[in-house]
């Protein structure tokens, strides 16, 4: 009985010296520490990294898609200009050409007519005339007359050393009518010798230049040229004015010095 009564003793002594205990001690509070949570994305950045993938993807595709739009744009632009511009040289040669064709149909002609010589009044009569439709311009008409002794009757081409007398004449008309009758412009022949040219022992030369305008404003001045002489004909027995090459004969008589001095007719 007493030893029970002495160990129940001892329970409540160590039990009270427990709790004692535990009062005594302090109570040391520790904070929990809190999770390291990531913040949420917010909307914007979710949707546009979407959008930026799709753009990323999509973008040479775009950019690809343009070029090849401004390629056809400018491909049919070029086409167009083209178009427009063949249109616009065909209108503007169909309109020269009409210009040219009524040019060429309507012009002023001034052309030398036939020639005579009166050997009386020793002249060379030459006609100028136009066969045109409208009023040339003006006209500048010269005449180169040449005399040659031909002592040996020869057919060959008479050399201009065998030049017994020559001159020149230069007149300006300011228009010529179309139609009418001719301008006349007597040539003087004043070392000819009748007789000696109708024997074919003398040569007479006229050669000849026209430069005139033809009637038509903003248009290149037109040029005839003419060369007549005489040519003696064994079989008929007589002489003829005959017609020669001007554009070889007309050179060579411009290229003779002195013309100055030789403007009018000369004589013994």
């Amino acid at each position: 009985m007493k030893s029970t009564q002495d160990k129940e003793a001892k329970k409540a002594s160590r039990d009270s010296t427990k709790k004692a205990d535990h009062a005594d001690s302090p109570i040391s509070l520790t904070s929990t520490p809190k999770p390291q949570l990531e913040p949420p994305k917010t909307h914007c950045e979710v949707t546009c990294k979407t959008e930026k993938n799709w753009w990323d993807k999509t973008k040479p595709w775009v950019e690809m898609l343009g070029a090849f739009v401004l390629i056809v744009y400018t491909f049919y632009t070029a086409k167009m200009y083209c178009a427009n511009r063949d249109a616009a040289t065909a209108a503007t040669n169909a309109a020269n050409t009409a210009k040219d064709t009524l040019n060429i149909s309507e012009r002023a002609y001034v052309i030398f007519g036939t020639p005579e010589i009166d050997y009386e009044k020793k002249i060379m009569n030459i006609p100028v005339v136009n066969t045109g439709h409208v009023v040339s311009g003006q006209v500048d008409i010269t005449l180169y007359e040449g005399t040659f002794n031909n002592d040996s009757r020869s057919h060959e081409p008479i050399p201009f050393k065998n030049l017994v007398e020559r001159h020149r004449s230069i007149q300006s008309l300011e228009s010529i009518a179309a139609g009418r009758l001719p301008s006349i412009f007597a040539v003087p022949l004043p070392r000819m010798d009748p007789q000696k040219v109708k024997d074919a022992r003398q040569m007479v030369m006229v050669v000849g230049s026209i430069s005139y305008n033809d009637g038509f404003p903003n248009t290149p001045t037109q040029h005839w040229t003419m060369c007549v002489h005489t040519v003696y004909q064994s079989i008929a027995k007589q002489t003829y004015l005959s017609i020669c090459n001007g554009g070889v004969l007309l050179p060579k008589f411009e290229a003779l010095p002195d013309w100055e001095k030789f403007t009018e007719p000369q004589t013994d």
